[in-house]
């Protein structure tokens, strides 16, 4: 039986990143491959099935694989055809067949240019989730890097609800660090609309970790202040795709205040929950900078905005002009449409050769 060790230290994030590399696990099992997970703790199968959009037969797992001596993960290793790995930071030498490190964000402490890091990473091609990211790995690694962007499962090209409600819907993890979602910008945004649209409902959706809910009582306590301001953290998939089906905008806050030349890492580096935003119909608007740059032609198929007050004003404008509103809709559903499991499917058979 031919092998894939897929391995991805925060995996209990579930959030898109990992989603992503678990969907290429999925293509390479449509292949034959039968999938291991390096983690710890079986049960988060569970919690995969229930809050990501992936339908892998079955997963094994591999417990103890951040245990194990650098000898003991090259033998372990090079019984497997493909080693995918979400790198934190730290490498290890592979004795898997076709070695393939997966970029979920440029950070360039990720990826430090040593003399032992380069031993580890000679064998090893880099997968990046977005141009923006490869961008700055080509430059950082000089390792081949592939560039593989996420889709959208069959749930989101289901024909959209028309009867859309007075909601602004925002998706993301809810954590005060790295590329921070800015949950708290979008409550501030809120509470201006909301005085010249006072009927209106924003709900916030995203991941909870246990060590993240400092930031989310936060969060928590500003939403407090309005009742119209609600939050559903570990949200199952199918709420999540209710409520898109029911707003009429999505808004995005990821990098905001941030230069993306500095800060890199810190802005949206491909942004899946804004794609998913469009393919639900819903009017989406994106902070101008990083991967979301590539989706996004303000006033074509959505908006880039740059401040709180420009985002305030274009949401204004655009609810109150139902004829733009089904033009933008129109083309944001033909660019999501481009996002579909058969071409995510055709990246991942090209970079693994399949």
């Amino acid at each position: 039986m031919k092998r894939v060790l897929i391995i991805n230290p925060y995996l209990d994030t579930i959030g898109g990143g990992e989603e992503h590399i678990l969907s290429m696990g999925k293509v390479l099992e449509d292949f034959e491959y039968e999938i291991f997970l390096a983690w710890s703790d079986p049960s988060i199968e569970k919690t995969i099935n229930d809050r990501l959009n992936i339908s892998i037969k079955k997963i094994n797992f591999i417990t103890n694989f951040s245990k194990l001596s650098s000898i003991a993960r090259l033998n372990l290793t090079s019984q497997f055809d493909y080693v995918i790995y979400a790198t934190d930071g730290s490498y290890f030498f592979s004795g898997g067949k076709h070695n393939y490190i997966f970029s979920m964000y440029p950070k360039k402490d990720l990826y430090k240019n040593t003399f032992l890091n380069n031993l580890k990473l000679r064998n090893f091609e880099f997968i990046a989730n977005s141009e923006f990211t490869a961008k700055y790995l080509k430059f950082w690694v000089k390792r081949p890097t592939h560039v593989i962007t996420p889709y959208l499962s069959d749930d989101f090209f289901k024909p959209i609800n028309r009867n859309k409600t007075k909601t602004i819907v925002s998706i993301g993890r809810f954590f005060g660090h790295l590329h921070s979602k800015r949950q708290d910008v979008l409550i501030e945004v809120f509470n201006k609309f909301q005085k010249l649209k006072p009927d209106w409902k924003l709900i916030l959706i995203g991941g909870l970790r246990t060590e993240d809910k400092d930031f989310f009582n936060k969060i928590k306590k500003l939403a407090s202040k309005n009742s119209n301001v609600k939050l559903l953290p570990n949200a199952a998939s199918q709420v999540m795709i209710r409520k898109l089906n029911e707003a009429s905008v999505y808004w995005h806050a990821a990098g905001y205040g941030l230069d993306e030349e500095n800060d890199p890492d810190a802005v949206e580096h491909f942004g899946i929950s804004p794609l998913q935003g469009l393919s639900r119909g819903c009017i989406v608007f994106a902070y101008n900078a990083g991967g979301q740059k590539d989706i996004i032609e303000s006033g074509v198929n959505g908006f880039l905005y740059e401040s709180v007050e420009e985002l305030v004003k274009k949401t204004i404008e655009i609810v109150n002009n139902e004829n733009e509103m089904q033009k933008i809709q129109k083309q944001g559903l033909k660019t999501a449409k481009k996002f579909n499991y058969s071409s995510f499917k055709n990246d991942c058979k090209m970079v693994f050769n399949l």
